[in-house]
């Protein structure tokens, strides 16, 4: 019986461990700042950057002038 409880014990003590480990990781991914809203370099940035970026080729197209691509060499 004994040996059971301190099964049970161990199992939540490494469930907790690895849902703060999970936590930490997500945190310092900057996809959120401590407070929980969006900010810093992650997923909400880099969201961020490619809607600014159709947003500009949405405009240039409808300007009819074509943005210069860098060269991929």
């Amino acid at each position: 019986m004994l040996n059971e409880q301190l099964l049970l014990q161990a199992i939540d003590v490494l469930d907790e461990a690895g849902s703060r480990a999970r936590i930490a990781a997500y945190l310092a991914r900057g996809a959120v700042d401590s407070s929980g809203r969006p900010g810093g370099a992650g997923p909400w940035a880099e969201l961020q950057d490619v809607l600014a970026a159709k947003a500009e080729a949405a405009q240039v197209r409808s300007i009819g002038v074509p943005k210069a691509h860098p060269s991929k060499h």
